[in-house]
C-alpha cells in the first residue's frame, strides 16, 4: 500500500541514551529539549526520569 506510513518498532532506551538523558537533566535540560535530541518521545524522556531518578525531588531535580 503506497502512501501508508509504516510505524517503527518501539525499542527499549540503550545505555547511551539514559547516559545523554543523565547528563542532560545534570545540565538542567528538559525532557522535551532531551527528546528532540534523542529522537524520542517527550513522554518516553519523561517517563525514564520518573522511573529511575532517586535524588529528591525540588527545583531542577527533573523535567
Amino acid at each position: 500500500m503506497q502512501g501508508k506510513k509504516q510505524r517503527e518498532r518501539y525499542r527499549r532506551l540503550d545505555r547511551a541514551e539514559r547516559a545523554a538523558i543523565q547528563s542532560g537533566l545534570d545540565k538542567g535540560r528538559s525532557c522535551r529539549q532531551m527528546a528532540r535530541d534523542l529522537g524520542r518521545s517527550p513522554s518516553t524522556v519523561a517517563d525514564e526520569v520518573a522511573r529511575n531518578r532517586t535524588v529528591s525531588k525540588g527545583p531542577g531535580k527533573g523535567c
